[in-house]
């Protein structure tokens, strides 16, 4: 299907890819609670992420690009979120990106943390770029990399 989508014109893509996502949003209309449950992300076949290039940016381009409007998720649960977080983040725990993609600036470079860079921002980036968010990246060693490496982190409910 990835294959298909390549050969369409970006405009065309993009309208499929949002179909797609409002697709998966009726489907997983429950609300996830504030510990991450419902609808999970890891609920999707790794069939339909298997084959999808995943990109893990350091610390310092992160960094370097938080001036050009890079945007971040963080898809920790939400006490994790209010204990510390990069400045302006997103919240957006893995359970719920399946049905709160759509929030997410299309065209924006999104970086995706977890607390240590591991499997769920690995696969809420995954899924990102299944349903057509071209620049999204998975920050190396999560939120734990970016305090140890000095950068901002605020505590603050979303």
């Amino acid at each position: 299907m990835f294959q298909k989508l390549k050969s369409l014109p970006l405009r065309v893509a993009k309208r499929v890819a949002r179909a797609i996502q409002d697709q998966d949003a009726k489907r997983y209309a429950a609300p996830a609670s504030d510990d991450g449950g419902g609808p999970q992300v890891k609920d999707i076949p790794d069939t339909e992420l298997a084959d999808l290039p995943a990109e893990a940016v350091a610390y310092d381009a992160a960094k370097a690009v938080t001036e050009s409007g890079l945007v971040f998720v963080d898809v920790r649960p939400l006490a994790a979120y209010r204990a510390g977080h990069v400045p302006d983040a997103v919240h957006m725990p893995l359970g719920e990106v399946v049905y709160r993609l759509a929030e997410l600036p299309p065209d924006a470079r999104t970086l995706v943390y977890d607390d240590n860079g591991e499997a769920d921002a690995l696969r809420a980036t995954l899924f990102m770029r299944a349903r057509g968010l071209e620049f999204v990246y998975t920050l190396t060693g999560g939120l734990s990399a970016w305090q140890r490496l000095g950068g901002k982190v605020e505590r603050k409910n979303p």
